[in-house]
């Protein structure tokens, strides 16, 4: 069989080529962002509330099995999850509007001390020679008794947020309770698109370890800086543990948020000392429990590097508000499951996402055809399983085992005794054709030998179609 080369179009270097279909791919993908981010914008009222609520739902979903696994019935373990995430979710909205609350009525009267604050900042830039006629013009049109402001905006931006509290509310018992058949549809999905069922799975492993990593050491810095903020002297400590919760959920940043407001508060009420001591106690605090002992118990989380999770945070930041700020790294997580986990041909991109340069890429596979290799080259022993247990109900062994029935039938008819790769090419058919037509040509059989030769080579073509 002669070898066929195709010879490239004159004129063109298909290096050159390559590059330029590349280019071409790359700006439609970044059109394709700017237009999904402004049709996100549009939507974001519904969206970034329906998306939070899928993430509390998958997060919970653990505790519901568990209930499960203890006889408790399925419709009142979803009741009791569903409860559970409304006390929670209850207990930090109406934290959150006692404090403010508080801040609206202490604040105000800090108005005077930062006046006086700013007229000394002066004072001091004239000492040194700066020119303060700016920043005098500056101070003549702040109004300081409108501090009072500060609370009011606070208090219409937490009634304003009431829309997307009853979307949380209602998305979240649709999902809860329909989160009980998510295992059927999960296996469906395993069948059809086993990447995407694989991308899903480690993305809601990835989302819950991310809630239940923030949420735990969150409380904790939470507690610790409450207590430190108390032994300094600065009102409202609560308050301000309070924040110092909420910001934890805001990456790279959410530390210098919740840093600002206590420290502000004691230079207003004890001058510049307090407010050192309290950034050295946030800094000391957060360091150490979240850089040296969080990794020693969790690791890596979500496995994305500090640079894509700040872009992340400006993007979602500016797509969907405060909430997408949180929802920052969970939005992210999920379009890397949509879009590049889900296809083994683009894994080559979580290159440039992974937290660690030694974190190997790993193209995902489908479980089922895994265990199937395995029992391949084992000989079609499943050591492992327990084969008298009933396979009811379970589409996807019973798809397994039929997938490895037709695997070693095939291997008995080739005669193939060895253990080869199930994956293995098969041998083209073309190439014995030439064959057994010269063989023809030169042994001139008589009809009935033509009609056994046709039927021989029928035969090998099933053959070859079979492999």
């Amino acid at each position: 069989m002669s070898d066929t080369t195709v010879n490239p179009v004159p004129g063109t270097d298909p290096q050159q080529s390559r590059v330029f279909s590349f280019g071409i791919v790359a700006l439609v993908v970044v059109a394709a962002i700017v237009i999904g981010m402004a049709g996100l914008s549009f939507i974001t009222a519904v969206f970034t509330p329906a998306f939070f609520a899928l993430t509390l739902a998958v997060t919970a979903r653990p505790v519901r099995n568990w209930l499960e696994r203890h006889h408790v019935p399925r419709i009142f373990a979803t009741i009791i999850v569903l409860l559970g995430l409304y006390a929670i979710l209850s207990s930090i909205v109406l934290a959150m509007g006692i404090s403010v609350v508080e801040l609206g009525r202490v604040v105000p009267e800090y108005a005077g001390r930062l006046q006086e604050l700013w007229g000394g900042i002066l004072t001091t830039a004239q000492s040194l020679g700066v020119d303060t006629s700016d920043l005098n013009a500056l101070l003549n049109q702040i109004d300081w008794g409108s501090v009072l402001g500060l609370a009011q905006s606070l208090l219409s931006s937490l009634s304003s947020g009431g829309s997307q509290v009853v979307v949380v509310v209602i998305a979240l018992a649709f999902m809860v309770f329909d989160m009980s058949n998510v295992t059927g549809r999960i296996e469906t999905l395993d069948r059809f698109q086993p990447h995407l069922a694989d991308s899903l799975r480690d993305f809601a492993h990835r989302i819950r370890k991310y809630w239940i990593v923030n949420t735990v050491f969150g409380l904790i810095v939470a507690v610790i800086d409450v207590v430190a903020l108390w032994f300094i002297g600065v009102p409202l400590a609560m308050v301000w543990g309070l924040f110092a919760f909420v910001t934890n959920y805001i990456p790279n940043i959410g530390f210098v948020i919740g840093v600002i407001p206590p420290a502000l508060i004691a230079l207003l009420d004890s001058g510049w000392v307090s407010a050192l001591w309290v950034v050295i106690a946030y800094s000391v605090i957060n360091f150490t429990i979240q850089s040296l002992i969080q990794p020693k118990f969790t690791g890596d989380a979500v496995g994305l590097n500090v640079t894509v999770t700040f872009l992340s945070l400006m993007f979602w930041t500016t797509v969907a508000g405060a909430l997408g700020a949180i929802l920052a790294v969970p939005l992210t997580l999920f379009c890397l499951a949509l879009f590049v986990r889900s296809d083994p041909k683009t894994m080559w991109l979580m290159a440039f996402f992974r937290a660690r340069d030694d974190e190997h890429v790993v193209e995902p596979k489908p479980e089922g055809m895994r265990q199937i290799r395995e029992l391949f080259q084992t000989g079609g022993e499943d050591k492992d399983r327990d084969t008298s247990a009933p396979s009811g109900g379970n589409g996807k062994n019973r798809h397994r085992r039929q997938m490895l029935s037709r695997l070693q039938r095939r291997r008995r008819n080739r005669g193939d005794h060895e253990h080869a790769d199930a994956h293995q090419e098969p041998q083209p058919v073309q190439e014995s054709q030439p064959v057994q037509e010269s063989q023809r040509v030169q042994e001139a059989p008589s009809p009935d030998a033509d009609t056994t030769g046709e039927s021989h080579t029928d035969t090998d073509t099933d053959t070859g179609a079979e492999r």
